[in-house]
């Protein structure tokens, strides 16, 4: 399932890639991909095309870390037992 992940986040705008893509490979790498995961992705690429024009390009903002953040906050958590 891994490999399908990363093959979603080619869904992404390239600005969102080249931006947040090194980013998302470690945090999948880091990670068990579920299909929750799967679907987060989607969901995530649909929005980052809505709201391409807030993806910022090349230049410092304080917006950068917030898609990272909110994908963070959506993936699944590791259960302890």
């Amino acid at each position: 399932m891994r490999s399908l992940a990363y093959l979603l986040l080619r869904l992404y705008p390239r600005a969102w890639r080249d931006r947040y893509g090194d980013e998302m490979r470690d945090l999948l790498a880091a990670r068990p991909v579920r299909l929750r995961t799967l679907a987060d992705l989607c969901f995530a690429a649909l929005d980052a095309w809505t709201h391409r024009k807030l993806i910022p390009s090349g230049r410092s903002s304080f917006l950068q870390p917030v898609p990272l953040l909110v994908i963070g906050a959506c993936a699944p958590r590791p259960r302890s037992h």
